[in-house]
């Protein structure tokens, strides 16, 4: 009894697609380091087995990233508020040196010929008045 010519095609893709499945399982058991699975051809129940050990080593490395995302993510939140405080601070340090300058011109006068340019405190205008010849 003669095998059709489809049968045929169908069985060497068929054990193309195992070739290439082997394959591709020792690429990848080389690239993640799993142990076992540098032999052809690979059975079935190993195939099923090392796909259970890639999904487990997928779940670690989704766990590792999602630890690390959430100490990235505490990590600038703490930094932000941070930031924000000492912008707050520079931005009060600023209104000090500004009050403590105004303050210090306020104080004294300061001559020039022939008028007198003074600032008093109970009044925050700064004016010229003539210098008195007395």
């Amino acid at each position: 009894m003669a095998i059709s010519s489809t049968r045929v095609h169908t069985m060497q893709a068929h054990e193309q697609r195992v070739h290439d499945r082997a394959a591709l399982i020792r690429s990848l058991a080389s690239k993640h380091n799993v142990k076992g699975y540098d032999h052809s051809p690979v059975e079935e129940d190993r195939a099923t087995e090392f796909g259970r050990k890639l999904k487990d080593i997928h779940q670690r490395m989704t766990s590792g990233y999602e630890k690390l995302a959430a100490t990235g993510a505490a990590k600038t939140d703490t930094l932000s508020k941070n930031h924000l405080k000492l912008a707050s601070q520079q931005t009060q340090h600023k209104v000090e040196r500004d009050n403590f300058w105004q303050n210090i011109v306020g104080s004294y006068a300061i001559s020039r010929s022939p008028r007198v340019i003074f600032c008093s405190r109970r009044n925050s205008r700064v004016g010229s008045q003539p210098m008195s010849r007395e």
